[in-house]
């Protein structure tokens, strides 16, 4: 069963670059593969950056009830 979604009204616009990708130019796929790598490291990055100043300003409360038994 075939299903054909009514894409008349869908505009998508691709750029050069990913329609040669797409179109089996290797140097291009290469490109955007590299490209998607760095984008993913800088999230990284940035993510742990994040994180740290959010440590520094709500730092973690000590569990102080296990010294409290003794």
């Amino acid at each position: 069963m075939k299903v054909q979604l009514p894409t008349s009204y869908i505009q998508v616009h691709v750029p050069a670059n990913v329609q040669a990708a797409l179109a089996g130019d290797e140097n291009q796929r290469l490109n955007l593969i590299w490209i998607a790598l760095v984008a993913v490291e800088i999230l990284m990055v940035v993510s742990v950056v994040v994180h740290a100043v959010v440590r520094a300003i709500y730092p973690k409360k000590r569990n102080l009830q296990r010294l409290d038994s003794w």
